[in-house]
């Protein structure tokens, strides 16, 4: 049981936000930059969370210039302790993101996978030149500069897990971190929302999917269900951006756009063209109704549903009809 000293007082001017769990661990929350402003607009100097995920850390600056707060990092709940009843000044580092892990990790065997190898490749040697070219267009001295650099140095890491065999781990990697890029820059830089809109909508509608086959079909349900989600998303966000009343409601939907636009980037990859067999549809249509008539019993069992599944569940439906 953790016994703060009675004599010093909670800091008066801090908050706390983050989650914990049954350890004692601080994990990250979403948005931090809503949270940032409630800190300010409620008059508090300090926000006590996690900084663990680097996005977070990245944006430590873009926060605590905009809002006039300082974030602190808090790892569990006896460090949180520590810290909200402390008489001493609340000690506010310079904080770095963390680089991912891949010493000592083994290989994974991914024989039969070859066309996602070359899709992994694919989207890390893009990424790696689009943070090249922002490079080149930023002063070396500028906080932009740094956020950019990190993601440079995270390339050759990604690169390391496709050799040792964890591609779709670091597909997801690089998926995350182009959305993350763009949406760091476009803070620091300004961007249009509905530009941004109108781009992912381009980006969707120059997509010529190919025929399904006995060695692609795959590939193509994988990229027309990536179509289907950042379609209901960007008509979603459509939606609402006539109702926006301040930057944060944008920054969010900022960042769902984008998500979007990444998913039709990804769908572009597993636009796989085939010269197989044509397949049958009809056989398809039937394992998909099988598929998805076990998910609604097995939603029907349990009153405690995934969202994310819930939604995954919906839009696979949307496709079958």
């Amino acid at each position: 049981m953790l016994t703060p000293n009675p004599l010093n007082c909670p800091q008066s001017d801090a908050l706390v936000t983050g989650t914990i769990n049954d350890e004692g661990v601080i994990g990250p929350i979403g948005g931090l930059i809503e949270k940032a402003k409630a800190t300010r607009v409620l008059g508090y100097d300090y926000l006590l969370t996690s900084l663990d995920d680097p996005r977070d850390v990245l944006l430590t600056s873009f926060i605590e210039d905009r809002y006039g707060i300082r974030l602190v990092n808090v790892r569990n709940l006896t460090d949180l302790c520590n810290k909200m009843f402390s008489n001493e000044p609340l000690d506010t580092p310079t904080y770095n993101p963390t680089h991912t892990v891949v010493d000592g990790v083994g290989r994974y065997e991914t024989s039969g996978l070859d066309d996602f190898r070359m899709i992994a490749v694919t989207m890390v040697a893009e990424f790696d030149d689009g943070i090249s070219r922002e490079l080149n267009e930023v002063s070396n001295r500028s906080e932009l500069y740094k956020i950019l650099s990190y993601y440079k140095e995270e390339t050759p890491l990604i690169r390391k897990l496709i050799e040792h065999g964890y591609l779709y781990t670091a597909a997801n990697k690089v998926f995350t971190m182009s959305i993350d890029v763009r949406y760091l820059l476009g803070l620091y830089k300004g961007f249009d929302l509905n530009e941004e809109i109108e781009a992912t909508r381009s980006c969707l509608s120059s997509l010529d999917i190919h025929e399904k086959r006995d060695d692609n079909w795959d590939w193509i349900a994988g990229a027309e269900m990536r179509i289907t989600w950042a379609n209901d998303t960007v008509s979603q966000v459509s939606e609402q951006v006539a109702s926006i009343d301040t930057d944060e409601e944008e920054y969010m939907l900022y960042n769902t756009v984008l998500r979007a636009k990444a998913w039709c980037t990804v769908a572009r990859y597993l636009n796989i063209r085939s010269n197989g067999t044509p397949v049958n549809e009809s056989l398809l249509r039937d394992l998909a109704k099988m598929r998805l008539n076990h998910l609604a019993s097995e939603f029907a069992k349990t009153s405690i549903t995934s969202k994310d599944a819930e939604q995954h569940y919906l839009y696979a439906q949307q496709n079958y009809e």
